[in-house]
């Protein structure tokens, strides 16, 4: 979608229905709580993007593997779990090839790119430490 205008419905359809599920989850069973916060940020970080777009923007695709890898980074840290570097250096490797595909397609500027991947990281950072 080229124009901001074409993606506010979209993003408004994706966050009302993410955060309904959020708040099923986190309703249902305080096993499903851990479920609900990252569905929750997950929405947090789409409805700051679709905000951020209203003025400037932002690359969606950027945040959404920023979050990923962010969110395997810590989780490696935090919980001393090796298991989890082979699929954090893939999710960097993705990331590499994403953030590099919307440059080569003139989709985004690089200041636009990395606002994206840092918004996704330093939230899904926050999170992983949350739970």
């Amino acid at each position: 979608m080229e124009e901001p205008k074409e993606r506010r419905i979209p993003y408004l359809i994706t966050v009302v229905s993410s955060g309904f599920l959020a708040y099923f989850f986190a309703q249902k069973s305080s096993m499903l709580l851990p479920s609900a916060l990252i569905i929750g940020l997950i929405t947090l970080v789409i409805a700051l993007v679709a905000v951020i777009n209203l003025k400037w923007k932002i690359s969606a695709h950027s945040a959404a593997i920023g979050g990923v890898i962010g969110a395997f980074f810590t989780l490696r840290i935090h919980y001393d779990e090796s298991l989890l570097s082979v699929p954090f250096f893939t999710a960097l490797f993705i990331g590499g090839l994403v953030l590099s595909a919307r440059l080569k397609l003139n989709a985004h500027t690089p200041l636009q790119i990395a606002a994206g991947f840092l918004l996704g990281l330093f939230i899904s950072i926050f999170g992983v430490f949350y739970i």
